[in-house]
């Protein structure tokens, strides 16, 4: 009891210095359009109060050379002190740009995170549009798509506007049961009673809104994990809390499908969610992915042709020719199918026979025209396939007689 009473008045009375900063939100937007994502809150913050002493350290110099000098000396010197400010930020872009390509290797099997996150601007707005109306959302994809990585860096987007989010994922200890779920979101303990869970949550994601005016953000990775484990009472609590809380559920199916599938039943947040599916990047996107490796021109052309714009065939086929460095391009390919070949394998086993039906019609040259295949991006907007890595595999699996 007195340790509530404690954190009520901490809320209510803590000044939080990072949140009353005057330069952070229109630095972000201003950085952001020379870096890949946005920087962290701890680095605005810190920019945020150099401009300010800058600024001060200006002002107070010029007032005292105005009154020993006059006027336009003041000004002068004022002028030249506050040239600080735009050659800093310079200096960072270039440094962040110098260090990110000395670093950078492709991590196929990594989520990727900013600043060498890119692409997804129009999945993003849609985000940043639909957490101002409260409204949560089911962001479907294949494995290895970049679900995570689209989380992780819409959680770091909504943090540098100071706003409350908090990642989860089926992978982690969070998933284990309801107690380890609520702890890891509200800090709080729960026990494995749905409605005291419940309970729990909806009262702390009330105290959040109350100090910070914003329903808490809750990003749910490997969602189908959650939903197998938790019973259906819970959700069907969750979905009383829609719009008091903002919910991203990331999965490989619809999430009235899974939760279907794992309690033989209609989903409460049936026509409650907004669908978003991750299928392949955009142009310049890819494009920008490719540019980071520092390849040759022949590699280039490797990446253009064999992976398309898929993100996760793109990184596989970058580390193959990163990795092989020295020695032939065909051995980097054949080391890239190798991989790419059973990846393709479990998506192919995923498809219904029309879905496989069309892809192997391209091979005849016609285009595949389903949009479920467009979507999950294994054809491009034209009915293409995305990249000749499809293309082989589908030759050599059809070949096979499997």
């Amino acid at each position: 009891m007195l340790h509530t009473v404690f954190q009520k008045c901490h809320n209510s009375y803590h000044f939080d210095f990072s949140k009353n900063m005057i330069f952070k939100k229109p630095l972000a937007k201003f950085l952001n359009t020379f870096t890949d994502k946005p920087i962290s809150d701890k680095m605005l913050t810190i920019i945020d109060i150099v401009i300010t002493l800058i600024g001060t350290i200006a002002t107070i110099v010029g007032i005292a050379v105005a009154f020993q000098f006059g006027l336009l000396s003041s000004i002068f010197i004022a002028l030249i002190i506050l040239a600080i400010i735009p050659v800093t930020i310079i200096f960072f872009i270039l440094f962040n740009k110098y260090v990110r390509k000395k670093n950078f290797s492709y991590t196929p099997h990594n989520p990727v995170t900013p600043p060498l996150f890119v692409g997804r601007e129009r999945l993003f707005t849609q985000l940043a549009n639909a957490l101002e109306r409260k409204e949560s959302i089911s962001l479907v994809g294949d494995r290895r798509i970049g679900k995570t990585s689209v989380l992780i860096t819409w959680q770091q987007q909504v943090q540098a506007q100071n706003r409350l989010v908090i990642y989860v994922s089926g992978e982690n200890a969070e998933a284990k049961d309801l107690s380890q779920f609520i702890k890891k979101i509200t800090k709080q303990r729960a026990s494995d009673d749905p409605e005291d869970a419940a309970n729990v949550l909806s009262e702390w994601a009330e105290e959040q809104t109350k100090a910070t005016g914003y329903p808490p953000l809750i990003l749910v990775d490997e969602a189908e994990r959650f939903i197998a484990k938790f019973p259906p009472r819970f959700f069907e609590r969750l979905r009383g809390m829609l719009e008091r809380v903002v919910w991203i559920f990331a999965s490989r199916s619809y999430i009235d499908e899974v939760y279907k599938k794992f309690h033989h039943e209609t989903s409460p947040f049936e026509n409650r969610l907004a669908l978003h599916q991750l299928g392949l990047l955009e142009q310049n996107a890819a494009d920008q992915l490719i540019k980071l490796g520092r390849l040759t021109p022949e590699e280039t052309e490797l990446m253009h042709t064999w992976a398309g714009r898929h993100p996760f065939f793109l990184q596989l086929l970058g580390k193959s020719l990163l990795a092989g460095r020295g020695e032939s391009a065909q051995r980097a390919l054949d080391e890239f199918q190798t991989e790419a070949n059973r990846r393709l394998k479990r998506v192919w086993d995923t498809l219904k026979d029309t879905e496989q039906t069309a892809l192997k019609h391209c091979l005849e040259g016609k285009p595949a025209e389903l949009r479920s295949l467009r979507v999950r991006g294994l054809v491009t907007e034209q009915g293409q396939l995305f990249g000749k890595v499809l293309e082989t595999w589908l030759i050599e699996y059809n070949g096979s007689g499997d």
